[in-house]
């Protein structure tokens, strides 16, 4: 019988250890929900008025989901407007930079079929941006420069 208890005793002993060891979990970080990729469609207008002075108005934007794919292609003219996305502190987030849609140059032929640019300023222009949209992104400014100096700035909400 000594044999028994004490196998018993052994199987009982070997239970508890068992069970008294520190169970083994996993560490699962808590599902983050990230919300897809925005971006917004804006189209605006540009006014010169008889001061040379440059009124920019935000005529429609349209957000939609998805990224832009590729980057816009680098304007080198120095009369540009950048478009920039900014926090509710001011900071910027995202910025574009585009061709003024005020001063042009075209080329065209001449009476002797040769090429030559000809520089244009007109007085109105619609002008379209898409741009990712971050989601901390709650106003746009449009900044205005010629000849590498910003003469005027612009700011809209976006939210």
């Amino acid at each position: 019988m000594t044999t028994a208890t004490g196998r018993t005793a052994a199987l009982l002993a070997s239970v508890l250890l068992y069970c008294c060891q520190p169970a083994q979990h996993s560490y699962q970080p808590p599902q983050v929900e990230t919300a897809p990729p925005k971006m917004v469609f804006m189209t605006f207008s540009i006014h010169n008025d008889s001061t040379g002075k440059s009124e920019i108005r935000l005529l429609s934007k349209k957000e939609a989901d998805g990224k832009i794919k590729g980057k816009s292609p680098a304007v080198t003219s120095p009369t540009n407007l950048t478009i920039s996305l900014l926090d509710g502190r001011g900071k910027v987030l995202v910025e574009e930079v585009i061709e003024h849609p005020l001063y042009r140059e075209v080329e065209y032929t001449n009476d002797k079929n040769e090429f030559e640019r000809k520089a244009l300023n007109l007085k109105d222009a619609e002008f379209f941006v898409r741009i990712n949209l971050p989601l901390t992104a709650d106003r746009a400014l449009v900044t205005e420069v010629i000849d590498q100096k910003k003469v005027n700035s612009v700011e809209f909400n976006i939210k």
